[in-house]
């Protein structure tokens, strides 16, 4: 019997709960819990439209975030939206700091 390619998200949880066995310790907060943490604190999610897998929970954890925000999702590869769009990626990331830093 040929298995298929296991799907990632189970991999995950596999790891995630070996690591917790083998450190006998439970896992650590899930990234929407972390989100929602973040109260003060600005931030500029910028996340790819053909990302990596868990890429695409971006806007969950943009959702979960109570403080200053701002979410932007570029039409590119994981990693790669500077070289896919290096003016806008300039002009979107200096407007933040401008904005956030200087007001």
């Amino acid at each position: 019997m040929r298995l298929g390619k296991v799907p990632e998200v189970m991999l995950s949880g596999v790891l995630t709960g070996g690591v917790a066995l083998f450190a006998n310790q439970g896992p650590p907060p899930s990234l929407k819990d972390l989100s929602a943490r973040i109260t003060s604190t600005p931030v500029f999610l910028i996340y790819a439209e053909r990302g990596a897998a868990g890429e695409e929970n971006s806007p969950d954890y943009y959702a979960a975030m109570r403080g200053p925000k701002q979410i932007w999702k570029i039409d590119a590869t994981h990693t790669h939206g500077l070289a896919a769009r290096p003016r806008t990626y300039e002009r979107r990331m200096v407007r933040f700091f401008d904005r956030t830093l200087l007001d």
